[in-house]
């Protein structure tokens, strides 16, 4: 289940003007407690520290993709008018590196003009949010309920009918990767791949529906 794995690694996403340093978007994907300001700063000095080191291009580059931070580590991607960066538990797999690198690249493409013209301003959170699900598909880490609406059984499988059947039964909603585990694993083994592309077909659906955590409406 490397996915659901991947999404609750991350802690917290920023991005940064390369320029000023200063924190154009944050979204933070825990309860832990984390002043983006302070974490912006912190990375600009860490940054401008490196420029100074005298080695090669590419040790620097390679030095500065991950760096500890106590019980974190972080994981950063250039671009040409931001720093992207991740606060991770763990050492981060080879997608959340992509997911990065491909955010990055978006963020880049949609709001460079932006960027190079209103130095400082933070970007749209919106979009923004738009694209982090996109990329990280952050919301397989909240709890999902059922969406109540008309539903053409005929155009569901096997697999969507015995999740929504399950969903019916809860009065709170489930977090995805627990269903799995806890009723997936027992009634189910070895099936967990057609259930987890169930899953994720009842998302696009959106018969399936993420609870938005507190936390995160704010950046909504």
């Amino acid at each position: 289940m490397k996915k659901f794995e991947d999404v609750r690694n991350i802690q917290l996403l920023i991005v940064i003007d390369r320029i000023s340093g200063i924190d154009l978007f944050s979204k933070q994907m825990s309860e832990i407690p984390i002043d983006p300001t302070l974490i912006s700063g912190f990375l600009q000095a860490i940054s401008s520290f490196g420029k100074d080191i005298k080695i090669s291009t590419e040790t620097k580059k390679k030095a500065l993709q991950e760096l500890a931070f106590h019980h974190f580590l972080f994981v950063f991607e250039e671009g040409e008018n931001v720093r992207s960066a991740l606060l991770l538990l763990k050492s981060p797999s080879q997608e959340i590196k992509n997911s990065l690198s491909r955010f990055t690249q978006d963020v880049e493409s949609k709001f460079s003009d932006f960027i190079k013209e209103q130095s400082g301003e933070t970007l749209d959170n919106e979009i923004l949010n738009n694209m982090v699900e996109e990329n990280y598909k952050i919301s397989l880490s909240y709890v999902h309920e059922l969406k109540i609406q008309d539903i053409d059984e005929k155009s569901l499988s096997k697999w969507e009918k015995i999740i929504i059947k399950h969903f019916q039964e809860s009065q709170n909603g489930y977090y995805l990767d627990r269903f799995i585990e806890e009723f997936v694993y027992v009634y189910y083994n070895g099936k967990e791949l057609d259930f987890l592309k169930a899953i994720l077909n009842l998302k696009k659906k959106r018969i399936l529906i993420p609870i938005i955590p507190e936390l995160n409406k704010k950046l909504k």
